[in-house]
């Protein structure tokens, strides 16, 4: 293992766009060239599209390359875990892991270093993982779950560890970036983004652009900075007085005074950095993330569609001001991932954008919904079967679920529904955003992959859906993982618990989301 630990110069003006491209002109070909990402669209085979797998045999198999046809011609395609890399075990409080365990083949790389002015925190972490003694054929940013109280590093090596990203390394030829938060958390929203959330679309914006409070992208903490007023100072305050303190818990409230750009910008200089130092920058990139990684994976989607050539999104949701705002968005290869009894991101929506579509629920819902009752042991059993996804029109697959899935029971004993806003409504983000942004039309296509496949697990059905046609310049289309009955998971991840109840929800093990959803990015991006 390499650490680095240094000093890292300041690019020239604006580093996130052209300008970094200047700094970096050594190594990057074009900025932003091409039709997306950086690899400017689809490759012809042999340069950089499906990766060859790492056995002996070249031969396809739904091993070496997961995909629905495969699925539905009666090929086994059941995870096998643990064939490339031995499972991931903590001694440690809370599963937390120091450092990514060793793999054979896999080289792990540790950079830390200070002194980064065009970092919000002025700190720069981050871990790559990257395969011994062959060159890479594709590059995936991948992005930790909420991790308060630990450092950077740490939060990094414990994501990479519990979803086996060593495994994909040596499985599909994949360079891994795995950027740390300084914070340990990617924040769902910051003071600044609620603030700026909560006014945004009302008559109170009229009002406050007129006494010079709001700038032209009506964000009201810069226009207050413009004017003077240091209120991003009260983060730095903050962080000096918790230190030694809570530095978990109230340092990520400091720190949630920088925007989710800020957040989004520190990311990509993490990426561009290990370029640096590693290269790869000629290679197709994407980004994955789980629950909070989950968020920026999507938001990288949403509002930076042109740094990636396709995003997984594991149990991740947006809010709803994000999702409109993603409509008529460029287009970007997402593949979606997540349990129908989700309570941390309800899969009906609530206070997220829905994930699907097909009526969002009531304001209390995210946390009183049917699914999260029927945890408790307090509401209805909600088992969504394949069977109800079989129905051809998607209109009526997005009524059913409303019925069975989203209306709180509470909103209905106490008749709230009609006194509370419905967020979302009819609206998810696969097939009322993502699709749409891909040009995607026609039917859907489901495939369907049946529980207890593998064992060990306590999810339902895995249902696969995909668009009928999806038509841009850039090849990519959206797909949607649906784990049915499955709670706020990474599909196939080294579980450390000894018991059979885990707090988050039902876990699957019948898709794999690391090698799995990695072949399904993939395809997404149009490389297959």
């Amino acid at each position: 293992m390499t650490q680095l630990v240094s000093t890292l110069p300041p690019p020239a003006g604006a580093w996130r766009r052209c300008l970094l491209g200047v700094a970096l002109a050594s190594m990057l070909a074009a900025c932003g060239g091409g039709g997306g990402g950086a690899s400017g669209g689809p490759s012809a085979p042999g340069q950089g599209g499906l990766d060859a797998p790492s056995g002996p045999s070249s031969a396809r198999s739904c091993h070496s390359e997961f995909s629905t046809q495969r699925v539905e011609s009666g090929e086994d395609c059941a995870p096998r875990y643990h064939e490339q890399c031995p499972k991931s075990e903590s001694s440690q409080l809370g599963f937390g892991f120091d450092e990514v365990p060793s793999c054979d083949g896999v080289q792990v790389e540790v950079v830390s270093k200070t002194g980064v002015e065009n970092s919000f925190s002025n700190t720069l972490d981050y871990i790559v993982l990257k395969p011994v003694g062959r060159a890479p054929s594709s590059v995936l940013v991948s992005l930790h779950f909420r991790q308060l109280g630990r450092d950077p590093q740490t939060a990094a090596a414990t994501y990479a560890a519990l979803m086996r990203k060593a495994e994909l390394v040596k499985a599909r030829n994949v360079m891994i970036i795995l950027p740390g938060s300084p914070t340990g958390n990617w924040p769902q929203s910051t003071i600044t983004d609620t603030i700026n959330d909560q006014l945004s679309g009302l008559p109170l914006n009229d009002a406050l652009a007129q006494l010079g409070l709001l700038n032209e992208d009506n964000e009201l903490l810069s226009a207050a900075e413009d004017a003077g007023f240091p209120l991003s100072g009260l983060g730095s305050l903050l962080d000096g007085l918790t230190q030694g303190l809570l530095p978990g818990l109230l340092g990520n409230l400091a720190f949630n005074f920088a925007s989710v750009e800020d957040n989004l910008d520190y990311i990509e200089l993490a990426m561009f950095d290990a370029f640096a130092s590693f290269g790869g920058q000629d290679l197709p990139r994407y980004v994955s993330g789980l629950s909070n990684g989950g968020i920026y994976a999507g938001r990288f989607a949403c509002r930076r569609p042109d740094v990636f050539d396709a995003a997984l999104i594991v149990a991740g949701s947006v809010g709803p001001g994000e999702g409109e705002g993603c409509k008529n968005g460029a287009p970007i290869g997402t593949v979606q991932v997540h349990g129908t009894l989700d309570v941390l991101a309800p899969y009906g929506g609530g206070l997220t954008y829905p994930v699907r579509g097909g009526g969002g629920p009531g304001l209390l819902s995210g946390l009183l919904s049917p699914g999260s009752l029927d945890l408790l042991g307090l509401g209805v059993p909600t088992d969504i079967s394949a069977e109800s996804f079989e129905d051809p029109a998607a209109a009526d697959i997005a009524d059913s679920f409303e019925s069975a899935q989203n209306q709180s029971l509470l909103d209905t004993l106490l008749g709230l529904s009609a006194l509370i806003p419905v967020l979302g409504s009819d609206e998810g983000l696969f097939i009322d955003v993502f699709g749409p942004n891909n040009g995607c039309k026609g039917p859907l296509r489901e495939t369907v992959v049946r529980s207890d496949t593998v064992g060990g697990d306590s999810a339902g059905d895995v249902i696969i859906e995909q668009f009928d046609e999806c038509n841009n310049g850039r090849g990519t289309s959206s797909l949607l993982v649906t784990i049915s009955n499955g709670g706020h998971h990474w599909p196939g991840y080294d579980d450390q618990s000894s018991i059979d109840f885990n707090v988050f929800g039902p876990l699957s093990r019948d898709f794999d989301a690391t090698i799995q959803g990695f072949d399904l990015l993939q395809q997404a991006a149009g490389r297959r």
